[in-house]
């Protein structure tokens, strides 16, 4: 007669996997994946992508949108029929992809300037920008240039009066003045320079997408070289490209702090809605010190944010 018992030997196993199991939820998790979706494959990304993996030690699905909006929309019904853990999106046309297209699995996004213009506010979504608060950026500006008094900044109020008000704000609180300049398209931007001339210390750019394309950049890196005009700008290869100086977050800290974000959604069952939208906390340093040169603040400023790198553990890049 046979009997429907397990033996010792088959016994022993099964509960040592189910102890084995409860005592190690992560392991349970080893076989799950992440989804992560770059809006194109740019070096940066990679870097993001690179840090999350890591941090997270999880698998990864990793797609590329290569900024083809049809593309993305297959890739993400794709991800839906999949199922993961969580999405990773980094870059802004990935994120509103996934905000449109996603509603019952966790997002997490990143490199994303000024999300809040994004609508990336379901429940399922939380991540970090990629703007650094702007009296982050003002009092580095103060601290690296402390005969700063008067700073001027370009805009186009369709994108950025909000960005300008607070600037006001926060520059006040500082001791410093800001001196503005509308404009309405790129082409304005040498009209625009003019309103800084023999009236401005130093020059602060910020994310405007009227501002983020190479006629207006050149134009502005031109104008403060001519006129020995201290160039504060928003990213490295800005600085490479003639620019004086740039603080601007650490690609593989965004992503090191993204995969901790979804290590607490996915290890300790923690909603997307209860995890605010960070700003990003590693940050990087450049300097173009022939720019320093041609200016004329080669000894000081440069000095300055030499000090100020080491004095906050940042990263600096010098360029010659």
């Amino acid at each position: 007669m046979k009997h429907n018992f397990l033996n010792l030997r088959q016994f022993s196993a099964t509960l040592i996997a189910i102890l084995f199991f409860w005592g190690n939820p992560t392991s349970a998790l080893a076989s799950k994946e992440i989804a992560a979706v770059k809006s194109k494959d740019l070096e940066i990304y990679n870097d993001v992508l690179t840090a999350f993996s890591v941090e997270t030690k999880m698998r990864i699905i990793e797609y590329d949108m290569k900024g083809n909006l049809r593309r993305g929309q297959s890739i993400f019904q794709r991800i839906r029929s999949r199922k993961p853990l969580a999405i990773l999106v980094i870059g802004t046309e990935a994120a509103t992809l996934a905000a449109r297209e996603i509603n019952d699995i966790p997002i997490i996004f990143c490199m994303v300037p000024h999300p809040e213009r994004y609508n990336l506010s379901n429940d399922n979504i939380t991540g970090i920008s990629l703007s650094l608060p702007i009296k982050t950026q003002l009092a580095t500006l103060q601290t690296i240039a402390p005969s700063t008094r008067t700073v001027g900044v370009m805009y186009n109020p369709r994108y950025s009066r909000r960005l300008i008000e607070k600037a006001f704000e926060y520059s006040e609180q500082l001791g410093m003045a800001l001196v503005p300049a509308k404009i309405d398209r790129s082409e304005d931007v040498t009209r625009g320079a003019r309103a800084f001339l023999g009236k401005v210390d130093a020059l602060w750019m910020v994310p405007d997408p009227t501002l983020m394309n190479s006629l207006a950049f050149r134009t502005l890196v031109d104008f403060t070289k001519k006129h020995k005009i201290p160039f504060f700008s928003i990213s490295e290869k800005m600085v490479k490209a003639g620019a004086l100086v740039s603080l601007s977050p650490s690609p593989s800290s965004i992503g090191r702090q993204a995969g901790k974000m979804a290590k607490k959604i996915i290890r300790q069952g923690l909603s997307p809605s209860l995890l605010p939208i960070e700003f990003p906390q590693g940050l990087e340093i450049a300097i173009n010190l022939d720019t320093a040169k041609k200016i004329g603040v080669e000894c000081d400023i440069a000095l300055e944010v030499f000090t100020f790198a080491a004095r906050n553990d940042y990263k600096i890049q010098v360029y010659e």
